[in-house]
Order: structure tokens, then sequence, then C-alpha cells
């Protein structure tokens, strides 16, 4: 096989019998066949770029949903002498004890016949 250019040239010659001792390569049974190679514009990259963009959003995504759950399990509420802080979850935050309305606080039952339990709309 020769590349002259744009054009492939391919040699076949016929496998010569055992104990032959053929010194000469090229015989009148040598078939020579061309044909033209083109040459491919080289691809482009940015659909790697948009496939790294798509996996970097998943990937973030993921780590997220990672995230909530482990802090679903984890998440705390501390109360100190002047505030209420809520630890462990994405929206922790400190409340200051004087926002909250203690006056109307009330100690619930969660019966299934109270009122502000919280049901489950199907």
């Amino acid at each position: 096989m020769v590349v002259v250019g744009d054009v492939l040239i391919i040699l076949v010659t016929p496998l010569p019998k055992l104990g032959d001792n053929h010194r000469d390569k090229f015989t009148d049974d040598t078939v020579i066949f061309t044909m033209e190679v083109f040459s491919i514009s080289p691809a482009s990259s940015k659909p790697l770029w948009f496939l790294a963009i798509i996996t970097l959003l998943l990937t973030l995504v993921l780590a997220a949903l990672l995230y909530t759950g482990y802090s679903s399990l984890n998440s705390r509420v501390e109360l100190k002498s002047d505030r209420l802080r809520l630890v462990g979850d994405f929206w922790g935050r400190t409340i200051p004890l004087e926002s909250l309305e203690v006056s109307e606080a009330r100690i619930l039952r969660t019966v299934k016949t109270c009122v502000l339990v919280p049901k489950v709309i199907i």
C-alpha cells in the first residue's frame, strides 16, 4: 500500500508456493488497484463542550439531591438564650427570639383527631 498525493495505490501479489525462491516481488500476476483518498475536515469541539456542560449540571443536581437526603437525616434545631438556630440544611438560619410570638405558642398532641395534623392529599 502506497500513498502518492491523494491517490492510494494497493499492490496485490499472489502468495509464492512453498519452496519457491522468488527474488522478484512483482511478477506478471501482480494486480494494482488505485483509488482516490479525500481528507475529512476535523470535527469541531463544540459538541464535546456541550456534553461537558450537561455532565457538570447533572453532577451538580445529583450532589444537591445527595446533600438534601443527608441533611434531612442530620439537621437539628439549636435553642440558645437569645436565638433559635436551624443547622444542617440548605437554608440554615438564625431566628432571634424577639421575632417569635411566644405568648401565642401552645403544646400540640399529634393525634388523628387534631385539626393541625398534616394531611397527605393524593
